[in-house]
């Protein structure tokens, strides 16, 4: 005895509606997935550097002078290869009501204002260290800066500055060695900087002692 078969055939209108519903549940989805985690914070995405504390007043131990000691850090979103650059800056045109620091700020709007502060101010002192990085990897170094604090200016302030850059030793013919410093283009690698408000010198703002606001 012959047994028989039957096979299941689907229409071309059958299977243009299980596409559709198959493609719009798809769609749903993403969408519902898109407006719950959204797309991560920049300085989730981008490079991002701060300043974690100051330490006014201490001893520099390699000569045992008075320095100023700044906590950095750096969170790698890609490979990198460069210098931190810890500086301490003073400005007589920018002031703290000209740097938002505060930890909801936009860090995009900040980084532009950093950026304006470093060519409107004067580096008092320097540290850096060379560093290679990959994504994810976070590192944290002591910045020890050869200088006091000084007071702000009136209008202006002292901001520690933290950025990433490249920096090259060249001697002059008086045999006199120096560094020539390039800060690296924050948009271009995708790198935010930080600063950290010391001093400000505006009106009505106190007597001048450290703020503590950083970015």
């Amino acid at each position: 005895m012959r047994r028989s078969t039957r096979k299941q055939v689907v229409g071309d209108g059958t299977r243009s509606l299980l596409s559709a519903l198959t493609g719009g549940l798809t769609l749903g989805l993403a969408v519902f997935l898109s407006g719950c985690l959204g797309e991560p914070e920049i300085e989730d995405r981008w490079t991002r550097l701060d300043v974690l504390s100051v330490d006014e007043n201490v001893t520099d131990p390699e000569d045992g002078s008075t320095a100023t000691r700044v906590r950095g850090a750096i969170t790698f979103r890609a490979i990198l290869t460069g210098s931190l650059i810890m500086e301490l800056r003073v400005s007589d045109a920018v002031g703290a009501k000209d740097v938002d620091l505060r930890d909801e700020a936009d860090r995009l709007d900040t980084a532009h204002q950093i950026m304006n502060l470093m060519d409107s101010s004067t580096v008092i002192a320097r540290s850096s260290l060379f560093v290679t990085g990959f994504d994810h990897l976070i590192r944290e170094h002591d910045f020890v800066l050869p200088a006091n604090v000084p007071d702000a200016p009136s209008g202006g302030a002292v901001f520690a500055v933290l950025y990433f850059g490249q920096i090259e030793e060249m001697e002059l013919p008086s045999g006199e060695e120096i560094e020539i410093v390039t800060a690296s283009d924050f948009e271009a690698e995708q790198i935010l900087p930080a600063a950290f408000l010391l001093r400000d010198g505006g009106e009505g703002e106190g007597d001048g002692e450290t703020e503590g606001r950083s970015s």
